[in-house]
């Protein structure tokens, strides 16, 4: 089990920024999990988002909205030791409307014909931690 996402990173970390855990467990742990309706209500209430290996390199949402992520094309996951690992992320970064005022001459002018004026999106590598099974 491995804790990833922007709490993880601690990047841009809003209050409703839920907790991302990725599960290298298959279809059988997969089928089990998603059954268990007291676990679900209990993930949702908290935030969690979890995401089980239920093909070969390939992981699903087990609740909630579809998800479905391949560990090399679209995560390029690479172990960096026993417990962590660097993955690509790609996160959509709320702005503040005071940031408005720090844009540059382009910045306002993509905005002007239909940029969000209010986000970002930023992809860069990440870090994953390994919670379960311990090392």
């Amino acid at each position: 089990m491995w804790w990833l996402g922007s709490r993880a990173n601690d990047f841009n970390v809003r209050p409703g920024s839920d907790w991302d855990f990725l599960a290298f467990a298959g279809e059988s742990a997969f089928s089990k999990i998603s059954l268990d309706k007291e676990l679900e209500k209990n993930a949702i209430k908290l935030g969690i988002d979890l995401l089980v290996e239920k093909e070969n390199g390939i992981f699903r949402s087990v609740w909630g909205a579809a998800k479905s992520l391949k560990l090399k094309d679209d995560l390029k996951w690479q172990a960096i030791s026993e417990a962590k690992a660097k993955y690509w992320a790609s996160k959509l970064i709320e702005r503040q409307p005071e940031d408005q005022l720090f844009q540059d001459e382009w910045q306002k002018e993509f905005v002007e014909h239909g940029a969000d004026a209010f986000s970002q999106d930023v992809s860069t590598w990440m870090c994953a931690k390994r919670v379960w099974p311990p090392t």
